[in-house]
């Protein structure tokens, strides 16, 4: 959507941006217009006064001449080079940093992505040697950190996306670990960026999960997550039937980074990731996702044989039993199917790599300490299993749960409430809930599918026909 401000030489334009428009929609809250200038007729436009101090044009990259003339035709060459002196770095710097202030154009709007896809076809490419890889990797952390800095929304928006993408090699795809640092700076931005703040919160998911941060990283994105949990946590009531959906997209991804963490507390043992994501687990102001995604992120970490599994267990029952309700109440809503799968899965671990990892809580409950919750943890999964398979096998047609079998379910949880009410020894303390025939509550459901969100409805695995 564009709102033209002038009609002099230079164009101006108000933009509210192309496709991230349809995000900021999503997330329920109205974009700050920022000024971009848009010129449909030049490469690289030279007026820099629409162009933030320190942004992506400051320096300036070489103009469309230069580039043609002096490092078009030596970059191929130069990213098979092994061995970079100060001339070949100049190349591959030059070429990046005019390729992403062209994506950066108004009149590329809505091709930002296929055109970084661009250099990351180069990065991937076998041919580009460890070191050009390396430092153009370097580079475009510094360029996309640059692109933080500028008035428009759309550009920082799509310096998040490029930051949480990039991949060291891609196969398989290992994410780049150099971004997350500039990922962090991302949560310490205005509270009005949730959007910003939920796509950095997904690459620092993926850095976790799949690109194997040094101890002290780990830990300090871990720290920086829960930080963030609690914060937004916080600001709920700030949000509105507008607004909501933002706060939601970005909770569910902190929830499942810190479930990627490896780590069950900081080194310090001052801040406890499970008590963190049982705040979300317990705290019924929270949509339904969100918390049972915040089960299964505890399901997935390292959990110690001190652990109050009995308690952790007993609320993933009690969040199950309102889920059952409001299903009654709502057969409706579209990710009926994927909350109850989730559940299985919090359960019973995702794939074969995650049952041997000791993911899952009836992988967990089979560790010393974490057995005395075994036989409880395997009650409360096969009460639930009926209810989840009505769910889970007929997403379509979505019949009526069982009613004898979610009054077995709550029969259960009331009388196995645990006297213990903390997570770990001289931890904080969970005050007891009571069962609760609730609907799917106050807050409503996504308006697009999540993407990030994939669980497939049955498992590739033999305990898939559990289901």
């Amino acid at each position: 959507m564009l709102i033209q401000s002038g009609r002099s030489k230079n164009v101006r334009f108000k933009t509210a941006i192309g496709w991230q428009v349809m995000i900021a929609l999503v997330f329920g809250f109205v974009v700050s217009v920022g000024s971009v200038r848009g010129d449909d007729t030049s490469a690289l436009e030279n007026d820099p006064t629409i162009w933030a101090k320190g942004g992506i044009r400051d320096p300036e990259p070489p103009s469309q001449d230069d580039y043609r003339r002096k490092y078009e035709i030596t970059y191929r060459s130069t990213l098979k080079t092994k061995s970079l002196n100060s001339a070949s770095k100049e190349i591959l710097e030059k070429t990046i940093h005019y390729q992403m202030a062209l994506l950066c154009l108004h009149s590329n709007r809505h091709q930002r992505m296929s055109m970084f896809e661009r250099i990351r076809t180069d990065l991937r490419n076998r041919d580009t040697s460890a070191e050009a890889r390396t430092f153009i990797l370097e580079t475009v952390v510094k360029l996309a950190g640059r692109m933080m800095k500028e008035d428009s929304p759309e550009l920082r928006l799509a310096a998040v996306r490029i930051l949480g993408g990039l991949d060291v090699s891609s196969s398989p795809n290992v994410p780049y670990i150099g971004a997350s640092a500039q990922l962090l700076e991302v949560f310490k931005r205005d509270d009005s960026e949730i959007h910003l703040k939920a796509l950095a919160a997904k690459g620092l998911g993926r850095i976790l999960e799949s690109g194997s941060p040094h101890l002290t990283l780990r830990v300090e994105i871990a720290e920086a997550l829960a930080k963030e949990v609690r914060r937004l946590r916080k600001d709920h009531a700030n949000f509105d039937k507008k607004t909501i959906v933002g706060y939601q997209w970005h909770m569910w991804h902190l929830v499942e980074a810190l479930g990627s963490t490896q780590r069950t507390e900081n080194l310090t043992g001052t801040l406890s990731f499970v008590e963190v994501l049982m705040e979300v687990l317990t705290d019924r102001s929270q949509d339904k996702l969100s918390r049972v995604r915040s089960a299964r992120a505890i399901s997935r970490l390292p959990l110690e044989g001190t652990t109050n599994m009995e308690l952790i267990n007993h609320e993933v029952v009690l969040l199950v039993v309102e889920m059952c309700h409001g299903y009654q109440a709502d057969t409706k809503w579209p990710y009926w199917d994927r909350a109850f799968t989730e559940v299985f899965i919090t359960y019973d671990g995702f794939n074969a790599t995650e049952i041997a990892s000791k993911m899952g809580f009836r992988n967990q409950a089979t560790k010393s300490g974490l057995n005395t919750a075994q036989a409880s943890v395997n009650q409360a999964r096969d009460l639930m299993l009926p209810l989840i398979r009505t769910v889970v096998n007929a997403p379509q047609a979505r019949p009526k749960l069982d009613p004898q079998s979610i009054t077995e379910l709550e029969t259960w949880a009331k009388g196995a409430v645990p006297a213990n009410r903390r997570v770990r020894a001289n931890g904080e303390v969970f005050p007891v809930s009571a069962p609760a025939a609730a609907p799917m509550g106050t807050t409503p459901a996504p308006a697009v599918p999540m993407t990030s969100f994939r669980i497939p409805k049955r498992h590739n695995r033999s305990s898939a026909s559990a289901i």
